[in-house]
């Protein structure tokens, strides 16, 4: 969900409360001000494990009751509110994307948590014989889960197919020299992501991934997101068929066209221009590409590309009508040395 989506879904939310209407979103929470991370740790666990992999909305500063926006307090620090929050859970606490939103004079704070990565236990902070609790919402109220409720939460995942990642490469290219602007310089660069992966799954199932329901996300954690590939294929064919030969200078297969497409290694694997159809297990590989103009004063500009020791994030989100939740891959590239004719390059190290 970009930020768009974001601040439009929080807007609406914010409409329906000044004009009186209760939140009947159940993927919705109000906070007038900032919990305490403990307290919010169990509330924001419950809520995402109720909604098994939906994105939940948390906004900083409305107050349903008085049907007010308040904005929520300058005292508090999101980059240290956040890490005393994941402390108090078991493992991973849910993905976070925060963004302040300007309403009149007031700032609200919306938080998007993903919840893909369920079942969410936090820990007992009294400690003693029992030490941690998977929370569950219900209605709006917290409670510890029964087992109706993880029957709920694992009857998902027992379809749901595994992956192992193969190899991969990352490439940034050069594509012109820097161009003197009025007040900046940009750069144009082509990024290039090869990835390979192979999956199992129950041959007694039929999976389809339309590519419109899949997203591909690259992060460098010094820079947070850099961009979105879409995954949707418009009128590409199988490069196994035409685009086994076009290998670029640096060493990647890519198409030249802004995009993603799948490449099918499988005869258990079927491939179509608009989707992916899983008939067992088998090898799959991924080449995305997207060109960037990246401006001197940017986040991400060419001489923190090239300063950068920090690994790549890449993550693969597949979404289909078939399975409850979403098939998600993450993975790290490390930066190795780049090719010739290459401006930067990560690699996955087995």
């Amino acid at each position: 969900m970009n930020p768009i989506q974001i601040e439009s879904w929080s807007l609406r939310v914010i409409d329906a409360v000044r004009a009186g209407q209760p939140n009947e979103d159940f993927l919705v929470e109000l906070k007038r001000e900032w919990p305490a991370p403990q307290k919010a740790a169990r509330r924001i666990a419950g809520h995402a494990n109720a909604v098994r992999g939906e994105k939940i909305l948390w906004l900083i500063g409305v107050d349903e009751k008085a049907k007010k926006i308040h904005g929520a307090s300058g005292d508090v620090d999101l980059a240290d509110w956040y890490p005393k929050l994941e402390k108090h859970f078991d493992g991973f606490a849910p993905r976070l994307t925060p963004l302040n939103i300007k309403v009149d004079d007031a700032l609200v704070v919306a938080l998007l948590f993903e919840t893909d990565q369920y079942p969410f236990v936090v820990k007992n902070p009294s400690g003693g014989h029992i030490q941690y609790e998977v929370p569950w919402r219900e209605n709006t109220s917290i409670r510890s889960a029964r087992r109706e409720d993880l029957i709920r939460l694992i009857s998902p995942l027992v379809n749901q197919p595994k992956i192992e990642i193969r190899s991969g490469i990352f490439q940034i290219i050069e594509v012109s020299q820097s161009i003197p602007s009025p007040d900046k310089e940009v750069s144009n660069m082509d990024f290039y992501l090869d990835l390979d992966f192979y999956i199992i799954s129950n041959p007694k199932l039929t999976i389809t991934f339309p590519f419109y329901r899949c997203d591909l996300k690259l992060y460098l954690p010094t820079s947070g997101l850099l961009e979105t590939f879409s995954l949707e294929i418009r009128s590409l064919k199988p490069k196994g068929r035409t685009d086994r030969n076009n290998t670029h200078a640096s060493g990647i297969m890519a198409s030249r066209l802004s995009g993603s497409t799948f490449e099918s290694l499988s005869p258990t694997i079927q491939w179509s221009p608009d989707q992916i159809i899983l008939n067992g297990s088998g090898m799959l590989s991924i080449k995305a590409y997207k060109r960037f103009s990246l401006k001197s004063d940017d986040l991400l500009s060419k001489s923190k590309l090239e300063e950068t020791d920090e690994d790549v994030l890449i993550r693969l989100e597949m979404n289909s009508f078939d399975l409850e939740s979403s098939l998600i891959i993450e993975t790290a590239m490390e930066k190795t040395e780049a090719e010739r004719g290459c401006f930067a390059s990560w690699e996955i190290k087995q």
